[in-house]
């Protein structure tokens, strides 16, 4: 009840060309909104609270901003336009916009229909763009029908720390979690080609080569998926928490055995009570602490330090390994006893990699309260016999 308290917070008005739209603040008390962050936060702060006609009102908003392909990374005010330099943001719409259209749709099939319908052409042209290639060296190599990604000087993943224009985490290449997203909205395609009996197999062969070329990833020896392949030094097997999404995301193309194994090392390496740590702490990279001025945080962003939201990708991967909710009462314990500790009902943006995982950045982040949420509503739904894609 706090968290979804806590929710309400975040959707905001945004402008538009046509008056007011919606949107998600991305953290307080400093964020705006932010493309990506309002993407992975709908499923928790919209559909979970059970404000689908939110969801759909923001998913409106954020498409009539694509250009190129592309979903803006964020809005910096004061009449600037906005800022397109985000690999990963348009591939979350399209999740999301699965995740909506199935919650739209149980509530009525009507409204769910004609709203998916409103937006196909959007979809469209996302994937098609991402075809053709935009910004950025964003596009897909017909080599292997992988996402690529890249640009001197520029941080396209949600890794997007910069110390005085130095990219902290480079990962140009083809990234794991990008790719994870690219197999699943192949596959939401498919679907919503069948929801209108129009033919998808195009869309489901292109899923297909995908989770195909997947195999690259696959580090056997190591029991989880590189990060990069493909990169400007060939491949980067650096143990980070990214390839959750392949294997939790709505459509994954890492399932079985491997999902197995990646959430095993996963868990036994990364999982700390609040979150997921952003690098292997055996890594000689590793930073510990979150903590000093702002060019020692940022070098400790994602190297190491824990994030609460990647326990949403994290939650979707063990139910569907082990399919026991109430091994997930413990995992989840840490972070509902965290969410009354700086802000009333808020999870904080990030914590500490190492003891006492002190809590820092943003006192109450979007993405932290909205996949904490939809991972409670999942077990929620699986304990009622209920399983709904809009989570799942």
């Amino acid at each position: 009840e706090t968290l979804v308290a806590a929710a309400d917070r975040f959707v905001v008005d945004r402008p538009t060309a046509d008056g007011l739209g919606k949107s998600i603040i991305a953290g307080y008390p400093w964020f705006a909104d932010w493309g990506r962050d309002t993407m992975i936060s709908i499923p928790g702060i919209c559909l979970a609270t059970g404000r689908s006609e939110v969801a759909r009102e923001i998913l409106g908003t954020f498409a009539g901003f694509v250009d190129g392909g592309m979903i803006p990374n964020r809005f910096p005010g004061l009449g600037r336009p906005p800022e397109y330099n985000t690999a990963d943001a348009a591939l979350l719409f399209i999740e999301a916009l699965g995740r909506t259209w199935v919650a739209s749709a149980a509530a009525d099939p009507s409204c769910g229909g004609e709203f998916l319908r409103s937006l196909l052409p959007t979809v469209d042209a996302i994937l098609d763009a991402h075809l053709a290639g935009t910004r950025h060296g964003i596009r897909i190599d017909p080599a292997d029908d992988l996402l690529d990604q890249g640009e001197e000087g520029m941080q396209l993943t949600w890794m997007d720390a910069r110390i005085d224009g130095e990219v902290v985490t480079p990962r140009a290449g083809k990234t794991v979690e990008l790719n994870g997203l690219l197999h699943s909205a192949w596959r939401w395609r498919c679907r919503f080609a069948e929801a209108f009996d129009e033919d998808g197999r195009s869309f489901a062969e292109s899923a297909d080569r995908v989770r195909a070329s997947f195999d690259r990833f696959w580090m056997p020896d190591h029991g989880h998926l590189a990060d990069v392949v493909d990169g400007p030094h060939g491949l980067d097997g650096s143990l980070r928490p990214n390839q959750l999404l392949a294997t939790g995301c709505a459509h994954p193309p890492v399932v079985g055995d491997r999902a197995a194994r990646v959430l095993e090392t996963c868990d036994r390496l990364l999982r700390i009570s609040t979150g997921l740590r952003t690098l292997d702490p055996a890594d000689p990279r590793y930073q510990p602490r979150y903590e000093g001025d702002q060019a020692a945080r940022d070098a400790a962003y994602h190297m190491g330090t824990s994030w609460p939201w990647l326990l949403g990708p994290f939650v979707r991967t063990h139910l569907r390994v082990h399919r026991d909710p109430d091994a997930l009462n413990e995992i989840l314990s840490g972070i509902v006893d965290e969410s009354s500790r700086r802000v009333l009902g808020g999870i904080a943006e990030v914590h500490s990699g190492d003891p006492p995982h002190r809590a820092g950045g943003c006192l109450s982040q979007a993405w932290s309260v909205g996949e904490i949420l939809a991972a409670l509503r999942l077990l929620i739904d699986h304990r009622r016999g209920v399983e709904s894609e809009a989570f799942a």
